[in-house]
């Protein structure tokens, strides 16, 4: 592999500048390549202006990427979801999404704890009643009812496991 700047560059071995006269002359050769090179563009984007004018536009929406739920996590879905149907549709949308959104993380840690072995009744109720906070205007008799039957059901799905 050669080395780089093996030889220093002088004026001598430097190349040498066009004199203004060939820099003129040249000049308008470049300027006429430029010029048809410029309308050749043009023309191309307007082909393509027709051509993507006339295609359908769709509307790109973002989709989320689809969750493949383990039949452990279906059940523990199944297992907080029941008799909460009416309190969720009484929430308003905000409600609602925070809610849901808390749903699925107290499902996903309660998966976690069930396949390491490590699910105690202490930590899912705790886990349940956090969630369950978010109804708003919730008893706090109910709330610890419903964690309470919901921690008795997952106990039963971790001895089967």
């Amino acid at each position: 592999m050669p080395e780089p700047f093996e030889k220093p560059i002088t004026p001598e071995t430097a190349p040498q500048q066009m004199p203004d006269k060939d820099r003129q002359e040249g000049g308008a050769e470049v300027e006429k390549e430029l010029e048809k090179l410029e309308s050749e563009i043009n023309r191309q984007e307007k082909s393509i202006h027709s051509v993507t004018a006339s295609l359908p536009i769709k509307q790109m929406t973002p989709t989320k990427p689809q969750v493949v739920k383990s039949a452990t996590r279906k059940q523990i879905e199944g297992i907080l979801s029941e008799d909460l149907k009416e309190l969720f549709q009484g929430m308003d949308a905000a409600h609602k999404a925070e809610f849901k959104r808390q749903a699925s993380e107290t499902a996903s840690a309660l998966e976690i704890l069930i396949a390491s072995a490590k699910a105690t009744a202490r930590k899912v109720v705790k886990l349940i009643s956090t969630w369950l906070k978010l109804i708003p205007g919730i008893n706090e008799f109910f709330l610890e009812q419903e964690a309470k039957i919901k921690t008795d059901k997952l106990m039963e799905l971790v001895k089967k496991k």
